[in-house]
């Protein structure tokens, strides 16, 4: 009876060990794959862009709508910014917001600042997408159409060269852009955190897809479009307004180029309560278009569209946090001996190694990397944000994120 309690016991051990190789070896081959791409597109961002902008030969008329749904703290300061930037040919810059269900004073706010007032009343169709949709709709009524549109929040500001250096883009034949989107300045450290973060997502990899010829994402802000593409409006809805739209141009073989030199600050949620409604509502929108990011960026690339690709593979990859917990799954596995520690080892090593040259190609100021103290506390934030999901909590609807 011992020696059968002995044996009994032995294959329970090994049918565990299996399970668990089972389960970690596709997670750390994906773990390897996502962060080993991540590695190289870091190491082509390593050199510096040059700051010379080659100014576009003649005018480039590009008009900037801005979606705002109770923004009269934000709005006046967009506008300015916008109207200050200098357009090619020196033209004024053409500023529509859209009042979308508004409440507050974001109208009048908006028309004083110079900008061109469209309301929207629609509480049952609320939204960035609808918003975009009701001004683009706009658009195709006026006798002369635009060169491109840009998409700016409410709550953002851009650097003085964002519409030459965008619009050169359009002159060289893209028909998307995306502009560099960084946080404003905050004391605030979980805006520092993700100002970090933005360094590496929307700078590093960006830059080294660019500089591979590969197209990246749309960022949810910032996001230039020529007219022929806007005027039919391939754009996207839902929880991630700017995936969807990044799977949209991509089935349209539409890759989005990134823009460097063309910067637009934006506010983030100072703390964690506010924080968490934002990021259910970005992670539940990620997940729900996995399998469709997977699909488009398979065809496009069984085509031979790798540009395109590139851009729908970005929608499917984790955020840095997702991923850095699955790393964490093959030493675990590593230590019941499932799977060789070299298995184990090289996913978290090269999520490390991809963490540091993106920072290493972004170039943050020392005293931004003090930063990294809020890890920890931000890594349970995360561990929360999923846990949520799991359980089945995520946002159906879209809701505003309040600000600083």
């Amino acid at each position: 009876m011992p020696a059968e309690s002995a044996r009994s016991h032995a294959c329970g051990d090994a049918g565990m060990t299996v399970a668990l190789a089972v389960l970690a070896w596709p997670v750390a081959v994906s773990v390897a794959l996502v962060a080993g791409w991540w590695l190289i597109l870091s190491l082509a961002a390593l050199p510096a862009p040059r700051a010379r902008i080659r100014r576009p030969r003649g005018p480039i008329a590009i008009v900037a709508v801005v979606p705002a749904h109770n923004e009269e703290r934000h709005v006046a300061r967009c506008v300015r910014s916008l109207l200050a930037a200098q357009q090619a040919g020196d033209s004024r810059p053409d500023v529509v917001v859209v009042a979308d269900n508004c409440t507050d004073a974001t109208a009048a706010l908006a028309a004083a600042a110079g900008a061109t007032v469209l309301a929207r009343t629609d509480a049952a169709v609320r939204g960035k997408s609808h918003a975009l949709a009701f001004a683009l709709g706009a658009l195709r009524q006026r006798p002369s159409p635009p060169d491109g549109v840009v998409f700016v929040d409410a709550d953002s500001v851009v650097s003085r060269d964002f519409f030459v250096a965008s619009g050169a883009r359009l002159r060289e034949g893209a028909r998307a852009v995306q502009a560099h989107y960084r946080p404003l300045p905050s004391h605030e450290p979980l805006v520092r955190l993700r100002a970090l973060a933005f360094r590496l997502v929307h700078w590093s990899r960006p830059l080294g897809a660019s500089r591979l010829r590969l197209g990246s994402g749309f960022k949810g802000n910032g996001m230039l479009v020529a007219w022929e593409v806007a005027r039919d409006w391939p754009g996207g809805s839902g929880l991630a307004e700017d995936a969807a739209m990044t799977l949209a141009f991509a089935t349209r073989n539409l890759p989005v180029r990134f823009e460097p030199r063309a910067t637009v600050w934006g506010e983030m949620a100072g703390g964690y309560a506010v924080a968490s409604v934002q990021d259910r509502r970005w992670e539940a929108g990620r997940f729900a278009l996995l399998p469709r990011a997977l699909g488009v960026g398979l065809a496009a690339l069984f085509r031979g569209r790798l540009s395109a690709a590139a851009g729908a593979f970005e929608v499917a990859s984790p955020p840095l946090s997702l991923l850095s917990l699955l790393a964490a799954l093959p030493p675990a596995a590593a230590l019941a001996g499932a799977i060789p520690w070299w298995a184990a080892a090289a996913p978290m090593a090269l999520v490390g190694a991809s963490f540091v040259a993106g920072l290493a190609a972004a170039r943050p100021p020392a005293r931004e990397l003090s930063a990294l103290r809020e890890v920890p506390r931000f890594f349970a934030h995360k561990v929360a944000v999923y846990a949520g999901l799991a359980l089945h909590q995520a946002p159906t609807t879209w809701e505003r994120t309040s600000r600083q």
